[in-house]
């Protein structure tokens, strides 16, 4: 554990620059990180009751791939990413607008 030779190469805070300009497997990341939460916006309220809505999912789901992030910047050889904070978010949203849309549709 321990932070790499430079802080620069291990922090991404402008948004998509490491995935466009720097990254040449950029389709697969969006793809992976994408499918990779969609499962977990799915989860969380069927789960846990207190995440009854769209909005608490996508809060919960900001906060935990935030602790992913930082936790990354401890461990050598990992990146942390603003891009992979706002990917896995919006699957956290497509995964719990997938649960409350079939709810709705089961209360009609």
């Amino acid at each position: 554990m321990g932070f790499g030779d430079d802080i620069h190469d291990m922090i991404s805070i402008i948004q998509f620059y490491f995935l466009v300009d720097r990254y040449d497997g950029r389709k697969m990341n969006i793809i992976g990180n994408i499918t990779m939460f969609i499962p977990v916006g799915i989860a969380w309220p069927v789960c846990f009751r207190r995440l009854d809505t769209i909005r608490k999912n996508i809060f919960a789901g900001a906060g935990v791939t935030l602790l992913i992030e930082v936790t990354q910047l401890f461990w050598l050889g990992r990146h942390t990413d603003v891009d992979d904070l706002i990917l896995n978010t919006i699957s956290v949203a497509i995964g719990a607008c997938i649960v409350f849309l079939i709810r709705r549709k089961q209360k009609k």
